[in-house]
């Protein structure tokens, strides 16, 4: 299927051929940089997917304008993400959680509420080939 990919990664590419080209599916993504310019969620919306996209840096604010997602531009380990959620009328069953805060991904990860959401596929970029296991393996001891 031709979406609009713009991930850095492939990392729509991976999902969305892993979710059989969903369609209206959910998205969370947390340190989503440019509303579509190495954006891990942008092409979902083509496919009448709704979610929320995290970004500190207010220099993307703008870009955002052509989404249809909900934008918060804050620091992703301030949010409080039940409540987040929950106000948002996410379901429990997310289709894709993107984690792309580098450094704090861990950190990050620690404050989703995992007991109350499920999610069918996370990308999450720890940079092993950089830090080695540093990051990655306590992020899958928590998704364990």
């Amino acid at each position: 299927m031709n979406l609009p990919y713009q991930s850095q990664a492939l990392q729509d590419r991976f999902c969305a051929k892993l979710l059989n080209y969903k369609r209206d599916g959910y998205f969370i993504d947390i340190g989503s940089c440019d509303a579509v310019s190495t954006n891990n969620s942008y092409a979902f919306e083509s496919l009448g997917w709704r979610g929320i996209c995290i970004e500190l840096d207010p220099a993307h604010n703008d870009s955002y304008k052509v989404r249809n997602c909900k934008y918060i531009n804050d620091d992703a380990t301030t949010i409080d993400y039940a409540r987040l959620l929950e106000e948002s009328n996410a379901p429990k069953r997310i289709d894709y959680l993107s984690l792309d805060v580098d450094a704090i991904s861990t950190e990050v990860l620690k404050l989703l509420p995992l007991n109350e959401y499920q999610f069918s596929i996370i990308t999450i970029e720890h940079d092993f080939y950089i830090h080695g296991p540093k990051y990655r393996d306590e992020q899958r001891a928590i998704l364990k």
